[in-house]
């Protein structure tokens, strides 16, 4: 893998840190995997848009770049599956993902 641009690394950042992306603007990717926390929460059970509680917590993003399959069942065989999950999910970002594209525009 190649390491990414500045660039690339700033967009990365600034989409992980949009609340934007969730349907309510009140949730990030950031506020479930907390650098201060090695990129994880800290909590029994996440929290989503509306303070809805998810069924786990977020786990660590650290060396996800190393991984062959992401979440607790291997759900998702690479990190750009994994990344669009949170869109679907009800309780996460409930937001169409065409919708949250749209809102980049």
């Amino acid at each position: 893998m190649e390491k990414p641009t500045q660039i690339q690394w700033r967009l990365g950042e600034r989409l992980f840190k949009d609340r934007n992306l969730s349907r309510t603007g009140e949730v990030s990717c950031a506020d479930c995997h907390q650098s201060e926390n090695f990129f994880a929460d800290g909590r029994k059970r996440s929290i989503g848009v509306e303070g809805r509680e998810g069924l786990r917590s977020a786990p660590s993003l650290l060396n996800t770049v190393y991984h062959e399959s992401f979440f607790w069942d291997g759900g998702s065989r690479n990190l750009e599956g994994q990344a669009l999950a949170p869109f679907d999910s009800w309780i996460e970002f409930d937001l169409d993902f065409e919708i949250a594209r749209e809102r980049l525009m």
